[in-house]
């Protein structure tokens, strides 16, 4: 994106990168990778990834950075 150094930690990128990687033979099943995010935003990171026979998993910690509300009219 324009502008936009780097993006937050976003598995639902890293999941579908990972199932690419591996159907281009880049990476292999039954193998675990991390993915670092968030370096420049202050806000490190670290996907986990685990590439199995059925699937690609992806995981992580996480914390709450901000809250917030919603409403909506009827």
């Amino acid at each position: 994106l324009i502008g936009i150094d780097e993006d937050a930690a976003t598995g639902t990128a890293a999941g579908p990168l990972a199932g690419l990687l591996l159907h281009k033979k880049i990476i292999e099943k039954n193998s675990s990778y991390q993915i670092l995010q968030g370096v420049k935003l202050n806000q490190p990171s670290l996907l986990e990834i685990a590439v199995q026979d059925n699937g690609v998993l992806v995981g992580g910690s996480s914390v709450i950075t901000m809250e917030g509300k919603i409403y909506i009219e009827d």
